[in-house]
């Protein structure tokens, strides 16, 4: 997955900047050149910001447990599976239990699978409690 990060970080990165070199050579047309240069530098830096969101919340989360109190499909397909909407009680170690409702991305023929009351593993952002995800 790395390599493939990697890979589209420098494709872009190197795009957006070849586009702000070749701007000026283009003449009138300069300001899309600029634009769209600036367009793949913004998406190679949000590709990065991305990344370390993601590395760092798995690194600082917090383990827990949770009991589905609530499964809810939605109409929204991510790459034909469902994004299935949850209401969750988390159960944390040393600390009260709360609910919070969170969403993912389900395999089409685990949809039929999950059932209320089920327990759930977490990971939860120690900084925003209602940011989870089900592992």
């Amino acid at each position: 997955m790395m390599r493939w990060f990697t890979l589209g970080v420098v494709i872009f990165g190197s795009v957006g900047i070849l586009l702000f070199i070749v701007g000026p050579a283009t003449g009138p047309g300069q300001d899309v050149m600029y634009l769209m240069g600036g367009s793949f530098v913004l998406v190679a830096f949000l590709m990065i910001l991305g990344n370390r969101y993601e590395e760092n919340f798995k690194n600082t989360a917090i383990e827990g447990e949770a009991i589905i109190l609530g499964i809810k499909q939605t109409e929204v397909y991510v790459n034909n599976q469902p994004l299935v909407k949850f209401k969750l009680k988390v159960m944390l170690p040393g600390q009260e239990p709360y609910e919070v409702e969170c969403k993912k991305v389900v395999n089409q023929s685990d949809v039929c699978s999950i059932v209320e009351s089920a327990k759930v593993q977490v990971l939860v952002d120690p900084r925003n409690k209602k940011e989870i995800e089900i592992v």
